[in-house]
């Protein structure tokens, strides 16, 4: 529990982080959260790398002790890549959820307070819409903020079943569909009797693209922690898993933030029919809307995601310098990490994914 707590316009707040309850009830009626701002990501993200987090809650005193915004914050640490305050890392969003300005403002001063009481270099804030605070310069004093927009979210509505989502797509993509079950791909849509077979694709192809791997704790502690809420797709030739995807259901929605296709099995359209069973699963269990997750505009990636109907919008992530020097730059494909040996890098892959914020 935090016990600092500051004046604004519109009456007294408190920042606190010890009602889990509250906290997720708060975030599921708001209309600008996303999954990652549900209260199990801290546990999911403390547990699988230990990384300390600090979780405001801006609570209203005089209405009742109600809450009126939230920000989830994870601090990274490392000598190569800083200390950093970032909502929410491994994720395309996060950030302030508020009810007002006023309510942002309150937040975001606390982070700061945080981040320089933690001796953090910089805080990110990874926002579906710009935050209304940061256009008001008093805030911050000295404080500088830069908003990048190199990313997009790309999201489709689902409207009617399977078979009118199919038909609505052009003729090319829908031979590559039939391609794959002419190959005799076949497909499994499950839970954690699946994961297995997603992370040894995943693992694979993230080695294939120079990318360290997430630790596989971190999908185990996903599924224990949002339970039904979570699907894995699997694609098979025979019992070989070709590809996989991990699914995760929030409100009306099902996002994919995870999905990976064996290089050597795109020839059999093994990547194409993932997409379309997991578009399928979402419609046959009545969602409206899928999300293929964030790109940067143009790329290949945002291309294959816009063929299925997906519809891009920008993404506002605010870094804010907390020591007067711009945040370190990160990446996440390494050129020679490619060429190591796929236990290898499946072993050292989480030993560095879990530094690397994006």
């Amino acid at each position: 529990m935090l016990d600092d707590s500051s004046e604004s316009p519109q009456g007294r707040y408190a920042v606190s982080t010890d009602d889990e309850r509250s906290w997720d009830r708060y975030v599921r009626s708001h209309p600008g959260s996303s999954h990652c701002h549900l209260y199990g990501w801290r546990r999911v993200i403390e547990e699988t790398y230990g990384h300390r987090t600090h979780y405001l809650a801006a609570i209203r005193e005089d209405k009742g002790r109600t809450i009126e915004g939230v920000l989830p914050l994870v601090q990274l640490r490392h000598p190569l890549t800083g200390n950093r305050l970032i909502s929410m890392p491994y994720t395309d969003t996060g950030g302030i959820v508020a009810d007002s300005p006023a309510v942002e403002t309150c937040l975001l001063e606390e982070a700061v307070r945080i981040g320089k009481k933690f001796n953090a270099g910089s805080l990110e804030l990874r926002q579906t819409v710009p935050l209304a605070c940061l256009g008001v310069n008093r805030l911050h004093g000295s404080l500088t903020c830069t908003t990048r927009t190199h990313k997009v979210s790309l999201k489709m509505e689902l409207e009617g079943g399977p078979e009118q989502l199919r038909s609505s797509f052009k003729s090319k993509l829908r031979s590559q569909i039939r391609k794959a079950e002419k190959n005799g791909l076949q497909t499994e849509v499950g839970g954690k009797s699946l994961l297995d077979e997603f992370y040894a694709v995943f693992a694979r192809n993230m080695r294939d693209l120079g990318s360290p791997v997430h630790s596989r704790v971190l999908f185990e502690k996903v599924l224990e922690e949002f339970k039904d809420g979570v699907a894995i797709v699997i694609v098979r030739q025979g019992r070989k898993p070709l590809a996989g995807g991990f699914t995760l259901a929030y409100r009306d929605t099902v996002l994919n933030p995870w999905a990976s296709s064996l290089k050597e099995s795109r020839h059999l359209a093994s990547n194409m029919l993932l997409y379309w069973t997991m578009l399928e699963y979402a419609c046959k269990s009545h969602f409206r809307r899928f999300d293929f997750g964030r790109s940067s505009p143009g790329c290949g990636a945002c291309r294959f995601k816009q063929q299925w109907g997906a519809q891009a919008s920008p993404l506002f992530w605010h870094d804010v310098s907390l020591n007067g020097q711009p945040p370190p730059a990160e990446k996440l494909t390494f050129n020679l990490w490619k060429y190591l040996p796929v236990p290898m890098a499946t072993l050292l892959g989480p030993y560095l994914r879990k530094h690397i914020g994006l």
